[in-house]
């Protein structure tokens, strides 16, 4: 059986739940210094928190008290409520430890009636008190999970190496699935809370995907593969792009078939798919610019049309033009166009770099640019989600030095349904 510990993060360290005690359900539930008697301020709202009918902790694994020992103060805030009721369902399980756990589980958030998990503050701050920490659990082999609620999943992948594990949940049925257990009660994933109409309304292919998922999942007896891939649509629809690729290369570590096999389907339907249809739905028109370099070739261009491997030919001086983007997408999207020259194979030089968001049918004009070889590439990216996500994927793709490290940084943004136009210009080559 495997055996978790778990870390509660404040502003000041990280606090180890070392012990859980099940006293007499007479007297009140306490929580306390290590082996000490010195119970801490939050012992009252503890108490409120176990015992019913203020609390769940009761509801959730039967009538009891508790004296928990942690290894420094908890001084206030509920942010302690996400970790203690983990702390409760593991101790339910007989998978909760304080030595050498297989697993290391880092939460804060609060904890609602209904089992909803809600956001807190000062995420930022926690993790660098707890950053010492983390780092010696992973050199020491232990792999290391962080928890937090959804709407503060952004905010700590932000804080974070893109590499750690972290999940955002709405509820304790997805924290505990997060984690590989189950909750004490069927009834309390009843209580996840409600989206809106519209982000329960994915698109036929996604639905078709998802129901044979759950008819899989189902059949196999787990429900991980089913809540990781309904929370990868959610990080898609949110825009939370880097926190869907740590979902799917988390999955892909578990080798399990049913997830594996529902996220390629996830992957080349959805997400590939859309890509595919978003760079389709960029036109981009170049236009001669008042022929800045005085060279009658430039005139020729006129306005041209660009598609991939087809580019207007252009005189090894250069000419001066203009770019105009229109989206041909039926909802409003963020584009950006940039120009890279590679003179220095070593060092890209980015010529120009633009971005707008548009609506649909509308279209917007660069500044002008000399472009004068064939050294010059032309990239553009089109996503209906912000770009605070993938911006940083362009910046590397625009710095790429080799042909390996440009489809890297295309596939992170093609395989999260980012649509990605890349092609290089040519030399006007005179024909006698």
């Amino acid at each position: 059986m495997n055996l978790h510990k778990i870390f509660i993060p404040t502003t000041r360290h990280a606090v180890q739940l070392l012990s859980i005690t099940t006293e007499d359900p007479e007297i009140r539930s306490v929580i306390c210094l290590n082996d000490s008697f010195q119970a801490l301020p939050i012992s009252a709202d503890y108490d409120q928190f176990v015992r019913r009918p203020t609390g769940i902790i009761e509801k959730l694994v039967g009538p009891g008290a508790y004296r928990i020992d942690v290894s420094a103060p908890i001084t206030q805030g509920d942010s302690w409520q996400l970790g203690l009721c983990l702390a409760h369902i593991m101790h339910h399980h007989d998978t909760f430890t304080a030595t050498d756990g297989e697993l290391v589980i880092w939460a804060t958030g609060t904890v609602d009636t209904q089992f909803g998990v809600n956001p807190v503050e000062h995420i930022a701050a926690k993790v660098a008190a707890s950053r010492e920490l983390l780092e010696a659990e992973m050199a020491a082999g232990k792999k290391v999970v962080l928890i937090t609620a959804a709407e503060n999943l952004a905010t700590l992948r932000d804080h974070i190496p893109e590499e750690w594990t972290a999940f955002g949940v709405s509820s304790m049925a997805d924290a505990c699935a997060a984690i590989g257990i189950s909750m004490p009660l069927a009834s309390a994933s009843k209580s996840l809370p409600q989206e809106s109409a519209a982000a329960r309304r994915p698109g036929r292919a996604t639905m078709y995907l998802m129901g044979i998922l759950a008819v899989a999942t189902l059949s196999v007896g787990l429900n991980i593969p089913y809540q990781s891939l309904r929370d990868s649509y959610r990080y898609e629809k949110a825009g939370e792009l880097r926190a869907l690729r740590m979902e799917m290369r988390t999955v892909s570590r578990q080798k399990n078939w049913v997830a594996t096999n529902a996220y390629y389907f996830f992957e080349v339907f959805y997400l590939l798919n859309k890509s595919k249809r978003l760079e389709e739905s960029l036109s981009i028109a170049v236009q001669s610019f008042g022929d800045a370099v005085s060279d009658p070739q430039c005139d020729a261009i006129a306005t041209s049309t660009i598609t991939k491997g087809s580019l207007p030919l252009l005189p090894d001086k250069g000419c001066n033009v203009t770019f105009a983007v229109t989206s041909g997408t039926k909802t409003d999207v963020r584009i950006w166009l940039a120009l890279v020259t590679h003179k220095d194979a070593n060092a890209p030089a980015v010529l120009m770099k633009h971005g707008a968001d548009i609506k649909a049918g509308q279209r917007f004009v660069t500044p002008a640019a000399t472009i004068h070889n064939e050294t010059t590439r032309l990239v553009a990216v089109i996503s209906d989600r912000s770009d605070r996500a993938w911006l940083g994927w362009l910046d590397n793709l625009l710095a790429a030095t080799s042909a390996e490290r440009m489809e890297l940084e295309i596939d992170r943004l093609t395989s999260t349904g980012v649509g990605v136009f890349q092609t290089n210009w040519q030399p006007y080559i005179e024909i006698d």
